[in-house]
C-alpha cells in the first residue's frame, strides 16, 4: 500500500488503508488477539464500518478514489448500495478501481443509476497473459446475462499473479484515476481542509481509499 499513499500524498490527495483483515483486538497478553472488534467482525464489515465513518461521516473530501483488490471489490459493492453511499454522496465517487477482484454484479442490490455509476467510474484489472491494459473480455458474465459480470471495462493487469496485480498495475491506475479525479486550486479549499494533521498543505480535495 505505500507506493500508492506515496503516489497520492505526491497528488495533494488525502489517503485512508482499510485493514478487513484485522478483526479482533490485541489484549496485550502477547496471545493472538482473540476479542472481536466492534464493526469488524467480519472483513466486509470492517470496510463498510471504515467506509461510513471515515468517507462518508468525516472526510470533506469533494472527489474520491477507491482501489480494492480480491475480495475487497466485492466489499466495495457493498459500500456502494443505498445504505452504504447516500444519493448526495454519488457524484464524489469518481474513480473505482478494481485489481482482480472477486465481484459480479450477481444479486449486488445496485439500482439502475449506482450500476451506471460504476460503468462510468470502474475499471478492472484482472491476471492473464498479456500486456497491462490488454482488453480483456468479461467472462464472469453469465451467458446471456451480460450486465451481471464485472459491471466495468476488464483490462489485463500484466501479470499472471493474482497477488501481483495491484503493483503491477500501478502506473495504469494511477493514470485513471488522474483522468478521473479533478485538479482544483488550493484557494478553491477551505481554510480548514488546507493543511493535514502533520502540517503538510493539501494540494487538491481528493480522497484516495485504499
Amino acid at each position: 500500500a505505500l507506493p500508492f499513499i506515496r503516489a497520492a500524498r505526491a497528488r495533494g490527495w488525502a489517503s485512508v488503508c482499510f485493514d478487513p483483515n484485522a478483526s479482533c483486538v490485541d489484549d496485550e497478553t502477547g496471545d493472538p488477539p482473540s476479542t472481536p472488534l466492534a464493526g469488524s467482525e467480519t472483513g466486509a464489515d470492517h470496510v463498510a464500518e471504515a467506509w461510513l465513518h471515515i468517507v462518508i461521516h468525516t472526510s470533506p473530501a469533494r472527489a474520491v478514489a477507491v482501489v480494492a483488490h480480491s475480495a475487497g471489490g466485492e466489499w466495495v459493492l457493498r459500500c456502494l448500495q443505498a445504505e452504504g453511499l447516500p444519493p448526495p454522496h454519488l457524484p464524489r465517487v469518481r474513480a473505482l478501481c478494481f485489481t482482480d477482484s472477486i465481484h459480479t454484479m450477481a444479486g449486488s442490490r445496485l439500482g439502475p443509476e449506482r450500476l451506471a455509476m460504476l460503468k462510468a467510474s470502474g475499471k478492472h484489472w484482472r491476471a492473464g497473459r498479456g500486456a497491462l491494459d490488454e482488453p480483456m473480455e468479461d467472462d464472469r458474465a453469465p451467458r446471456g446475462m451480460p450486465d451481471e459480470g464485472c459491471g466495468c471495462v476488464c483490462v489485463k493487469a500484466g501479470t499472471q499473479d493474482h497477488a501481483a496485480t495491484t503493483p503491477a498495475a500501478f502506473a495504469s491506475i494511477f493514470a485513471f484515476m488522474d483522468e478521473r479525479m479533478p485538479v482544483l486550486s488550493l484557494d478553491s479549499l477551505p481554510p480548514e481542509a488546507r493543511q493535514t494533521e502533520d502540517g503538510a498543505v493539501w494540494q487538491g480535495p481528493g480522497c484516495g481509499v485504499q
